[in-house]
C-alpha cells in the first residue's frame, strides 16, 4: 500500500473530469476522460509499462 493515497479522480475548473484505476500493484492501468476517451495501460513482470491503448471518445 503506498504511503500517499492514489489520486482517483480530478476535475478541472470547466467541469472535466479524468477517473483513474490502478491494479493490485499500484499501477495505473485506466485513465477515463469525460470527453469519453478510455487510456489504458498494461505492464511486464518487472513493473515497466509495455503497452497504451488509446481509444478516442466522441
Amino acid at each position: 500500500m503506498p504511503l500517499t493515497p492514489m489520486r482517483t479522480k480530478i476535475v478541472s475548473g470547466n467541469g472535466s473530469n479524468v477517473q483513474y484505476q490502478y491494479d493490485e500493484l499500484d499501477q495505473l492501468t485506466k485513465e477515463t476522460y469525460s470527453n469519453g476517451t478510455v487510456k489504458e495501460y498494461s505492464y511486464d513482470g518487472f513493473g515497466n509499462r509495455i503497452s497504451t491503448k488509446d481509444t478516442s471518445g466522441g
